[in-house]
């Protein structure tokens, strides 16, 4: 210890011996610890109002309903998934039922094409969300929804396998579509009206 320290813990110690310390307002009640002294008064003043009256920034609420629908679908895929093991193992308390051979690649056809049109609308909150996000770090990245399908094509084999080699239905669902950026500094041109009228 310092002689500075061993000073103030020695004034500390008299100061309470003296009772200076006791009926201090606020005396057993926890630390308010919300008032930043780096924050200016007037965001403070901005920041409680927003508090006191409920108030979330639509990109937070975009955040939590991505969360929420993130774990839907990974809750859907995983309930499938489960169904679609007991079914082809011959479970007859599978939630599924019983199944032919068609009905069961037919109920997986659906389920991959639910899943991939769930990415995708997650994609397009997330799009969403990183236009309207005001720090640059806190974006998110897209899913790779072409990736996470291909992952349960293969978690989820067909029944009967295909005759033929052809793409999943749910391909065209979940592929990007590239659009050109064009950038332009240039002002709309004014249409010049020649003559009188």
């Amino acid at each position: 210890m310092s002689w500075f320290e061993i000073i103030a813990e020695r004034k500390i110690r008299e100061a309470q011996e003296e009772g200076v310390f006791d009926n201090v307002p606020g005396q057993g009640q926890p630390l308010n610890l919300e008032v930043d002294p780096r924050v200016p008064p007037e965001q403070r003043t901005a920041a409680r109002l927003l508090k006191e009256a409920r108030y979330v920034p639509e990109w937070i609420a975009l955040e939590n309903d991505i969360r929420r629908a993130q774990a839907a679908w990974d809750e859907s895929v995983r309930s499938f998934e489960q169904d679609w093991r007991a079914v082809r193992s011959g479970d007859p308390q599978a939630r599924l039922g019983r199944l032919s051979v068609e009905e069961m690649d037919r109920a997986r056809s659906a389920f991959l094409i639910r899943a991939a049109r769930g990415l995708r609308e997650l994609n397009a909150r997330i799009d969403r969300f990183n236009l309207l996000v005001p720090i640059s770090a806190r974006t998110r990245a897209r899913i790779r929804a072409a990736e996470r399908m291909q992952d349960l094509e293969t978690r989820l084999p067909a029944a009967r396998p295909p005759i033929f080699e052809e793409e999943p239905l749910w391909l065209d669902l979940v592929q990007e579509e590239r659009r050109p950026t064009v950038l332009s500094n240039r002002m709309p041109r004014r249409i010049r009206r020649s003559g009188i009228g």
